[in-house]
Formats: C-alpha cells, structure tokens, sequence
C-alpha cells in the first residue's frame, strides 16, 4: 500500500507575490535575522526582489562556488526576463554589470580577461559595481574570496585596506545561505558579522547592513550569538507558515513499499 505525502504551499502576501518570510526578510527592522524554510521556498528570491524592486546592494554568501554559479544563473535568468513573463526587464548589459560572482573560477575568468588586480578590482566592486545604470547591485560570493579581501592588506599597491566596518555600510543585507553547510572560517566571518552589527548599532552608530541566516535545515546558532552578548532583542527567528494553498514547493509524493532480499 502507498504511503501518500501531501502537497506543500507557501501563500503569497503581497501584491508582488511575496510569501510572509520572503516579505519579513526585506521588512524586518532587526539587525540579525535567523530564517528556516523548505529548499524551494524562495529564500533567495526575496533578496533577488529587494535588488530588483527596492534598489537594494545585496552581499549574498554562500557555501559553495557550485551553488554560487547556479544562483547567478538564476539571477541573470531572472533579470533579462520580460516583465511580462515575471522578470526584471533589464538588458543582458545592464544583468551582468549589475551583477559579480567572486569565487576561484571567477578570479581565474578575470586573468583571462586581462584583468590582473584582483584585489584592486573586488574591492571597486565592493562599493559599487556600476554607478553609471540606475537598480539594485548583488555579489554572490564564497567565504573565502569575501576573507580574502578582508583578511590581505595592499599597502605596496597604493590601495586602502578594507574591513567589516566598510563592508557593513557597502550593503544594505549581508545573507549567508545554507548557514548549516558553512565551515569553521565561514562561520567565524559570520559570527564577526553579526557581532559587529549588532554592537554599532547599541552604540548608536547605524549600520546599513542587515544580517540574514538562511536555511533549509537550520541549526541552532542562538548559543553562538548569546556567547557573542548579542542582545536579543537585536535577532528575530523566522520560519516559513507551509500549507496546502498557494505556490507549490513540491506536489504529492508517493512512496511505495517492497519486501525484497536487498537493493543489488
């Protein structure tokens, strides 16, 4: 006999089609947000809104470079796609000048390009990636090239060191995605992150960042920001309402059950 597991739903709220997190992850005045929902939610997508409706700079952290360049993919995809059709509307020039993946297959592809300075050129892209077109910007990067630049100093190149504090007003979310995948040294840039602008802003200084967590398997972190004496009135846990209207994450599944020897 069949065992049936039932269709899932997130219900959009807003008139753009946000679902209730996706609306909270843009809306939310807290410095540091916590956010859980199932793989297909559109947890990213909501940054992706923010970028494209709200003019919004969008630090993007991830895992790995494989999720980086399928993010971006999905990015441009979305940005040259007719609004007609659910998309931006941009031209492809406009898409990939908005847009800068930083990971050890982009720093190869600028070589190629001529493009020698990489610290140099990431750190332009840190504060702006084209000035010149009206929208939003995002960086979609891996932990290690964002410690890169954080982490190096270019005093013999003529160039001015950069540190959280420059990144924190750079953007207006900082998101790690797949928080529960990131190892020690990720998780140690989060954890400066979160620390940093959560304690400005006590101090009165007003950070432009926000701070996101995102997964779809989240782990316990609040331990981790008590031990940092972030205030938790600073931090807001978030998850997903998931029901049977709306848009679908996944249709009904059904699994069927077999005696046999074993799986060969």
């Amino acid at each position: 006999m069949p065992l049936t597991i039932a269709a899932h739903c997130v219900e959009s709220i807003t008139t753009d089609g946000l679902s209730w997190l996706q609306h909270q992850l843009l809306t939310c005045e807290k410095r540091i947000r916590i956010a859980d929902a199932p793989t297909g939610a559109g947890k990213s997508f909501a940054f992706q809104k923010g970028m494209i409706k709200q003019q919004q700079r969008i630090l993007f952290i991830v895992p790995t470079k494989r999720l980086a360049q399928n993010l971006i993919r999905g990015l441009f995809d979305d940005l040259i796609k007719p609004e007609s059709e659910g998309g931006a509307g941009w031209d492809t020039q406009k898409a990939h000048n908005k847009v800068s993946l930083w990971s050890s297959d982009a720093t190869q592809k600028l070589r190629n390009e001529g493009i020698t300075k990489i610290g140099a050129h990431r750190i332009r892209e840190l504060f702006t990636l084209d000035e010149t077109r009206e929208g939003g910007e995002m960086i979609v990067a891996v932990p290690e090239s964002v410690n890169n630049i954080l982490l190096r100093t270019f005093p013999r190149l003529g160039q001015t060191d950069v540190g959280v504090f420059h990144v924190l007003n750079a953007f207006d979310h900082i998101v790690f995605d797949e928080f529960h995948t990131i190892q020690a040294r990720g998780f140690g840039l989060a954890a400066v992150f979160a620390k940093l602008a959560a304690a400005l802003w006590q101090d009165g200084t007003k950070v432009r960042a926000k701070i996101s967590f995102l997964s779809a398997t989240p782990i316990n972190i609040m331990p981790v920001l008590n031990h940092l004496e972030i205030e938790e009135t600073l931090i807001e846990q978030l998850s997903e309402p998931v029901g049977n209207q709306g848009r679908f994450i996944h249709g009904d599944v059904q699994l069927h059950f077999a005696n046999v020897d074993n799986l060969a």
